[in-house]
């Protein structure tokens, strides 16, 4: 129909219509746009370049319709010049408003076209432009822009380029996933979570360690531990003071070391025995478990911190033996022990002459002496400790196994006379070196090193007869972590003393003494669990 139209045009012309001028041949118009240059045939109107002619016979054909010769740029079809056409006239989707490529894309020659941006060019369209999209120029990965232009892990892009920066997931809000219990540390394009101390796991799920029950705290003897959540508590055990590492029965907390020949060791000091067999007595067949014993006989200081602190009798069953029912404390022994600390001040002392006890703390470093049986109880029990069973004491005295005659051994034996022998032991008021005994003759606790037993302690024979937790009773013929807690009139007293011969002094020498007395030879010293 166009060519038709054109056809009688030309023939017009060429039979010379009135008032018409020649016109050239049909030229071709801009690429994609057909059109003709020159004057129209009669009745027709100049068309412009790139236009449609607008004469009578093409009258009303517009742009993209059926007679106007034009591509119709968005019908997804690719006409004519077209280098692009993806079913739309919008912009920024890679093919533009007038179907030409945008920058940044490439395109397919598909009807209709499919776009894509260009990945790695540094335009940064479509897909790249969106939430998790980049392109930083090229299409190497690991630095927060991937190969696929795509934000990678950990990192934070923007601008055109994208420059590309490492996110800190360990601020608040940052993302990790680590557990409330764990350490996080920012890598680059990532983060690592550690469990904290205290804690077992992955990073991202901790548990606690109970730190108490795995043995992995380092509490020190005589403390209790608690655990919490990725830590543990230490505590001393009753009757013991210190920072829960370190402990020290509460006697000594405010003493200074002032005990021993060298006059500068721990008063409270408790070696351990370990647990053996021997023979008790001369035939009775003996087995204990490991227990501590202290080092020297109490001390006035000690007991002197002991008056400080008196609060009465001690609690019900206090003071007891671990492996011995029924071994400790009875509220029936209240009324044997002073009510308050004037009248326990007053009880202790018992002779003016040989009391070790003074109100003027002079005499500190002295054995307390002038301690009932039910006093040293109590003491003990209050200083996280305990009476000593008769077994127990005739261990250490025999030096286990060993069986010793004496403390030091088999010999030398004690004469009696102030020889060699006076250096083993404090006995037969030789020390003040008078006829008579004298206040002289009560020694320092650990003055004689030579008379030590095989485990540490001083003075098991002399200075003092010492309280044992025993009643005393024939020596049965086995003894397993036994004691007599048969009621009896007399409770079982060990030791020899200051003022007691050389035959007192031997370790199965063995006494009873009414546990309400109190005498200036008889004192004691304290056994303790490890």
């Amino acid at each position: 129909m166009v060519w038709s139209s054109l056809l009688l045009v030309v023939a017009l012309s060429c039979a010379g219509g009135g008032g018409g001028s020649s016109s050239s041949a049909p030229e071709a118009g801009a690429a994609g746009t057909p059109g003709k240059t020159g004057s129209a045939g009669q009745g027709g109107t100049a068309a412009v370049a790139g236009e449609p002619g607008t004469g009578a016979m093409n009258q009303g054909a517009a742009s993209g319709e059926p007679g106007s010769g034009s591509p119709a740029c968005g019908d997804g079809m690719l006409d004519a010049a077209e280098r692009c056409d993806d079913g739309n006239a919008d912009a920024a989707d890679g093919c533009g408003k007038t179907c030409r490529i945008e920058p940044g894309w490439t395109c397919d020659q598909g009807e209709p076209t499919h776009c894509t941006p260009i990945c790695g060019d540094g335009l940064v369209v479509g897909l790249e432009a969106m939430p998790g999209g980049c392109d930083d120029g090229h299409t190497k990965a690991g630095d927060g822009c991937s190969d696929a232009c795509t934000v990678e892990p950990g990192y934070a892009c923007g601008g055109e380029p994208s420059k590309c920066s490492d996110i800190d997931e360990c601020q608040p809000g940052g993302g990790n996933d680590c557990d409330a219990n764990a350490a996080c540390t920012n890598t680059v394009g990532g983060f690592n979570c550690a469990c904290n101390s205290g804690f077992t796991g992955d990073g991202v799920s901790c548990v606690n360690v109970d730190e108490c029950t795995k043995n992995a705290a380092s509490c020190g003897a005589h403390t209790s531990c608690t655990d919490t959540p990725g830590s543990f508590e230490c505590k001393c055990a009753t009757g013991y003071a210190g920072d829960g590492v370190t402990c020290a029965p509460q006697s000594c907390a405010a003493l200074i070391s002032g005990c021993g020949v060298g006059t500068n060791d721990d008063c409270c000091a408790a070696p351990s025995l370990a647990g053996g067999g021997f023979t008790m007595g001369v035939s009775t067949v003996g087995k204990v478990a490991t227990f501590e014993l202290d080092k020297y006989e109490v001390t006035v200081g000690r007991f002197r911190a002991y008056v400080n602190a008196y609060a009465g009798p001690p609690a019900e069953n206090a003071g007891a033996h671990p492996l011995i029912a029924g071994s400790g404390w009875q509220t029936a022994w209240n009324s044997a022990i002073a009510a308050d600390k004037a009248a326990l001040t007053a009880a202790v002392q018992c002779d003016a002459g040989f009391q070790t006890w003074n109100d003027a703390g002079n005499s500190d470093f002295l054995p307390m002496n002038c301690v009932s049986w039910y006093e040293a109880f109590a003491f003990c029990a209050w200083d996280g400790g305990r009476l000593p069973t008769d077994l127990e004491w005739q261990y250490a005295a025999k030096g286990g196994s060993d069986n010793r005659i004496y403390p030091w051994g088999d010999a030398p034996v004690p004469s009696g006379s102030k020889d060699s022998t006076e250096a083993y032991a404090d006995y037969n008021c030789l020390a003040s070196g008078t006829a008579a005994c004298a206040f002289l003759d009560l020694l320092r606790v650990g003055s004689r090193p030579a008379g030590v037993g095989k485990f540490g302690q001083m003075d098991l024979a002399g200075s003092m007869y010492e309280w044992t937790l025993d009643w005393n009773a024939t020596l049965p013929a086995t003894c397993d972590n036994c004691a007599n807690l048969v009621a009896g009139t007399t409770r079982v007293i060990q030791g020899g003393a200051w003022n007691a011969g050389p035959n007192r002094l031997m370790s199965t020498f063995r006494v009873a003494g009414d546990p309400a007395t109190r005498d200036v030879a008889e004192g004691f010293r304290c056994a303790r669990q490890p």
